[in-house]
């Protein structure tokens, strides 16, 4: 991980299930299309199928930051 990365989450249907680094950043796992502050914005890059910035945003884990949300779609 670099400076500028601070880490990288999964989240299949909006649900982030895991966080790399684990280790302070459990209060991340949350669901990112529900959400009050995050819903809107991942929903849109969700259905847009679109990269999108936001922030800066209050990290549940503490902190702010800008966030990057990529979707990214598996075919069955």
């Amino acid at each position: 991980m670099s400076n500028s990365v601070q880490s990288v989450q999964l989240a299949p249907n909006g649900v982030v299930t895991e966080i790399y680094p684990k280790e302070g950043n459990e209060a991340g796992k949350i669901d990112l299309l529900k959400d009050s502050k995050r819903g809107k914005i991942s929903n849109y890059a969700k259905d847009h199928n679109i990269t999108i910035i936001q922030g800066p945003i209050k990290l549940k884990q503490g902190g702010s930051s800008l966030v990057v949300r990529n979707p990214i779609y598996l075919e069955e």
